[in-house]
């Protein structure tokens, strides 16, 4: 019997999940790129598992050119190994890329993944698939080889959206993604050479947190952004607007409302001749050492062209009920990024964080086993209600439910400006769909039942001290 996980290096699903039952068929984690090319790490777009690491405030590290991760990705060295390798680093911790790794407090041999040697698996992560036969199912290699299973994950993640700006050839070495241990190696080298302003197009989540990183290594930031707040969408306009002052505050250059026109090879001066030109559309330009595409990410589903298991539209990806099973697709399993599960409503969702990568997984393991008769049919879990944590300048924030579901936001707790607050957010129908907490997780994660039974608002429990320092809701350094 052979199962075959198509998987971003990253993935949770091999290395806490299918790998870990005893006597286990073969498994063959391969990487996935949406441009069915994997060579190397820096060609894998792994899923956008954002992560709930501290994100600021690592002040120990500064651009000082002896940056190691040239080799293309995390790997061991030492101690004895029973797995098949056929070229590429081992699996890692992805969640690492804008963070430990950018800052310097982690290293390669510190984010690959514990417990992945001595199981057993075929791994194959310099292998690209081509082709899902899903009736089989079978995938085709790049190589033209063919891989039969009884059972297919379908693990490959997301891909990075790219600038959509002209760029000029010679500037195309400095406009970058975040999306892998490369990326990132490659991004503290150019630093290392020569440190310079660091442009960031995308003030969302990875936007936020990277700029956080990169100030407390001493690197200067613009983040640019048409949005009128930042992370309006994750956290709702009252956080939002704290976070905005939080950034100015920091003293990053704060641009909202504006978007990246073009990227032009130097600047029209000899005080900054060697730097890119970064165009804004609003006339201004800014002298840049590299800049940094945080746009989000697309399912990584181009190698599954004509396979007829992806979603049309919007969220995209592939369709699977709660059990993870890939609709209508016997023998297909999907997780992670690329997954698009019904959502309270009904309405298929894709979740693009890692804490609902693991849970799926372990949903789909616990599925695919007992459809296969290796384990007994079990109660599944229970799904997971969405939740994650991300830094701001130092300043935690937990964020909780479904949040791109809000039209609206309501103080429950504390002072916007103070240490800690928390808002609860809410659908157009008057329903409580989530929860953001400042400064800790408390407050919030006593909201789950609200969320998860969808409450009306009229159920929230309010702090009578709750209230708006200032209209801005910008943070207390700036009054």
């Amino acid at each position: 019997m052979l199962l075959l996980a198509i998987a971003a290096r990253s993935s949770r699903l091999t290395s806490r999940t299918l790998v870990q039952v005893p006597r286990t068929p073969r498994l063959y984690p391969l990487g996935v790129h949406g441009t069915n090319r994997v060579d190397g790490l820096d060609d894998l777009r792994a899923e956008d598992d954002d992560a709930t690491q501290h994100a600021g405030g690592h002040r120990g590290s500064r651009w000082s050119g002896q940056c190691d991760g040239g080799s293309g990705g995390p790997s061991r060295t030492g101690g004895r190994s029973d797995r098949p390798r056929r070229g590429g680093p081992c699996p890692y911790n992805r969640t690492t890329v804008n963070k430990g790794l950018l800052s310097g407090a982690a290293d390669d041999a510190g984010v690959a993944l514990p417990g992945m040697d001595g199981l057993g698996i075929d791994w194959r992560t310099a292998t690209a698939a081509r082709f899902l036969d899903a009736t089989g199912p079978a995938v085709e290699l790049a190589d033209g080889t063919w891989l039969r299973a009884d059972a297919v994950v379908l693990a490959t993640g997301a891909i990075p959206r790219v600038l959509p700006a002209p760029v000029d050839e010679g500037a195309r070495n400095r406009v970058l993604t975040l999306r892998t241990a490369a990326d990132t190696a490659g991004l503290r080298a150019l630093l290392a050479q020569r440190p310079g302003l660091v442009v960031i197009a995308g003030a969302g989540l990875i936007g936020t947190e990277t700029a956080g990183v990169l100030l407390a290594a001493g690197c200067p930031v613009t983040v640019v952004d048409p949005a009128r707040r930042p992370m309006t969408r994750q956290v709702g306009s009252t956080v939002a607007d704290w976070i905005t002052g939080t950034h100015r505050g920091a003293g990053v250059d704060l641009r909202m409302g504006t978007a990246i026109d073009a990227v032009r090879e130097s600047g029209p001066s000899r005080e900054h001749d060697g730097d890119l030109h970064v165009e804004l559309d609003d006339g201004t330009g800014v002298p840049a050492r590299a800049v940094l595409a945080c746009l989000g990410v697309e399912p990584a589903t181009d190698w599954l062209r004509g396979s007829d298991v992806t979603a049309p539209g919007r969220p995209g990806g592939v369709l699977v009920d709660h059990s993870q099973r890939v609709r209508d697709r016997p023998g297909l399993y999907a997780v992670g990024d690329l997954a698009a599960f019904p959502g309270p409503d009904g309405e298929p969702v894709r979740v693009e964080h890692w804490g609902a990568a693991l849970g799926q997984a372990a949903v789909a393991a616990t599925t695919l086993l007992a459809d296969l008769g290796i384990l007994a049919a079990a109660q599944l879990p229970v799904p997971a209600m969405p939740s994650y944590s991300t830094y701001v300048h130092g300043v935690k924030l937990t964020i909780l439910g479904w949040p791109g579901a809000a039209v609206t936001d309501r103080l429950v707790l504390g002072r916007v400006g103070y240490p800690r607050f928390a808002v609860a957010l809410i659908d157009a129908a008057g329903r409580v769909v989530g929860a953001v907490g400042v400064g800790g997780a408390r407050a919030v994660n006593r909201m789950r039942p609200l969320i998860a039974r969808r409450a009306d608002a009229v159920d929230l429990e309010v702090d009578p001290a709750a209230v708006v320092v200032s209209g801005d809701a910008g943070n207390r350094s700036e009054r």
